[in-house]
């Protein structure tokens, strides 16, 4: 194992579980038409995580370029000291059968508690240290849901048939504890830009969205208004970026300076959805089968860079939402959009994360739809064939979203879509020949 130290990369880790099946107990005997199965579980168990990279713990050279010459530098700073990522997890459950086990209830809370996570802390550019951070233990989290699941068999009869489910989870992320109580910017995306965005904070959710909350243009010059941490708004002046008191009353009024700084930053939403969940279906009608499901997520937030960089001052590939922009008093756009300077993206989209790119993850999606056709044995048996099936099916089909982006599905795991690539939609035939 080339993840941890050699002083650190044995350890023992525990679990167990306890079930009570009720409804097998001689009591039960009266309710089994009605309730076949009846079952309570809770179990606890450790696992750990050492899915951090290749040899983190030590010190590294590399290739590296000093001004045009190519020669060997120091390209990783290790930490010897690294432990397992150890998560303790709970869990209580519920399981029910109704009419012959028909219809299956699952009901289930759990509870993971994450000890000595392993996370990228940024250090000063003046350490020296490459790519200014080195992996550390430090930091609990939390995680706790609650998952539901329904499935039955809605039909069975000898010509067709039918079976549905549906599951749901609620869950809740939240940092617990933090070196000294500080936050911490982890270096995960490799865009400095980005990594600068991206926050642990007790409290919080993991990776959270961090910038500067945007209220949106000034209607009178069409400046772009931010709100800052106190409640009070400035706009920011196009020619030398200086910050102005915005007054909604008065918004020509650019007389009165402001500032709007780093400590003005808000955490602007989670990245870890809040729900998610799905609904399969099994239909079969004599030959044919249809199979399909459908899934869903949401209550997370994306940063949509990939849309920020499509929306420059200088018309290069821009998206149709600059259509929206500020041009005058007498137009006034969406309001969202500022007016353009161009070569001016600085001031205009602003340096840092703001909310005006930040957007709803949420989306419902169709994905593998699967048709199929079995041809009868007595078509099959003069040709000598045992089975011929046919079918076709799709993935991806289509989703239903409010992200502006190509897939909220597809983003990665710290909430930024950076270029990120759309999943692709797939058809395709095929035949299953036995002989």
């Amino acid at each position: 194992m080339s993840n941890l130290d050699e002083k650190n990369r044995w350890e023992n880790f525990w679990g167990g579980s306890v079930g009570w099946k009720i409804s097998n107990e001689a009591f039960w005997d009266e309710y089994q038409e009605t309730i076949s199965n009846f079952e309570i579980r809770a179990s606890y168990a450790e696992t750990g995580n050492t899915n951090i990279g290749a040899y983190p713990y030590l010190g590294i050279y590399g290739v590296n370029k000093y001004g045009s010459q190519t020669g060997i530098g120091y390209s990783q700073f290790g930490n010897a000291n690294l432990l397992w990522e150890t998560t303790e997890k709970y869990n209580i459950g519920l399981d029910l059968a109704f009419i012959n086990d028909r219809i299956r209830f699952s009901a289930e809370y759990f509870r993971n508690d994450t000890k000595d996570m392993v996370i990228n802390r940024s250090t000063a550019p003046s350490l020296g240290i490459p790519e200014n951070q080195i992996k550390i233990n430090a930091g609990d989290m939390r995680n706790t849901g609650i998952e539901f699941s329904i499935d039955g068999d809605v039909l069975n009869k000898e010509s067709f048939s039918w079976n549905t489910g549906f599951n749901f989870t609620f869950s809740k992320n939240e940092i617990k504890d933090l070196p000294e109580g500080e936050d911490i910017f982890p270096g995960i995306s490799g865009n400095p830009t980005v990594d600068g965005t991206i926050i642990l904070r007790e409290g919080e959710s993991i990776n959270s969205l961090y910038g500067h909350k945007y209220w949106g243009v000034n209607p009178e010059n069409g400046s772009p208004v931010y709100e800052k941490k106190d409640g009070s708004l400035v706009q920011i002046d196009y020619e030398t970026g200086s910050a102005f008191e915005f007054d909604k009353a008065n918004p020509g009024d650019m007389s009165i300076e402001s500032s709007l700084g780093a400590d003005d930053r808000q955490i602007l939403g989670q990245t870890e959805p809040k729900y998610f969940g799905g609904w399969y279906n099994t239909l079969f009608y004599k030959n044919f089968d249809l199979s399909f499901m459908i899934r869903f997520s949401g209550g997370n937030k994306i940063y949509n860079l990939t849309r920020e960089a499509l929306m420059t001052q200088d018309f290069n590939n821009n998206l149709t939402e600059i259509k929206g922009r500020w041009q005058s008093p007498d137009k006034p756009g969406d309001g969202k959009t500022p007016k353009l300077m161009g070569s001016n993206d600085a001031v205009v989209n602003g340096n840092t994360l703001s909310s005006r790119f930040v957007e709803n993850g949420d989306y419902i999606s169709l994905d593998n739809l699967t048709l199929g056709y079995n041809l009868s044995e007595s078509l099959l048996e003069p040709i000598n064939i045992k089975s011929l099936r046919l079918e076709v099916s799709a993935q991806n089909l289509f989703m239903i979203t409010g992200y502006k982006g190509p897939n909220p599905e597809g983003i990665e795991s710290y909430g930024v879509d950076e270029f990120t690539t759309p999943k692709t939609r797939i058809f395709s035939l095929g035949v299953n020949l036995s002989l």
